[in-house]
């Protein structure tokens, strides 16, 4: 994933190496900023390439943190952990009641 930084020193270099003007580069730049930032720049209505950058940075950094706060656990770990609660209960219960577990028949 391409930082906003990165991105926009492209952009720039190639919007100087064609001549485009501050409003061309504002709006290529814009419309390729990844979809998660594209709606907190849109909403900040920039009105320079400036203006643009910084609400892109802020955006970055907001879906950076939003991602650091998700938490860790996935259906998947959820299902594999109630999985192998109800197993060891299981064979609790069997050394309990004095089942063989493993090489016989429970």
């Amino acid at each position: 994933m391409e930082s906003v930084d990165a991105y926009v020193t492209a952009m720039k270099k190639l919007g100087r190496s064609v001549a485009v003007d501050n409003i061309q580069l504002r709006f290529a730049i814009q419309r390729g900023l990844r979809p998660e930032l594209i709606g907190h720049v849109i909403q900040s209505q920039p009105e320079s390439v400036d203006d643009l950058i910084k609400a892109a940075l802020i955006a970055e950094a907001a879906a950076s943190a939003m991602a650091a706060a998700k938490p860790e656990t996935s259906l998947d770990k959820v299902i594999t952990e109630y999985c192998s609660i109800v197993l060891y209960s299981v064979m609790a219960c069997c050394v309990v009641l004095g089942w063989v577990i493993g090489d016989g028949a429970v």
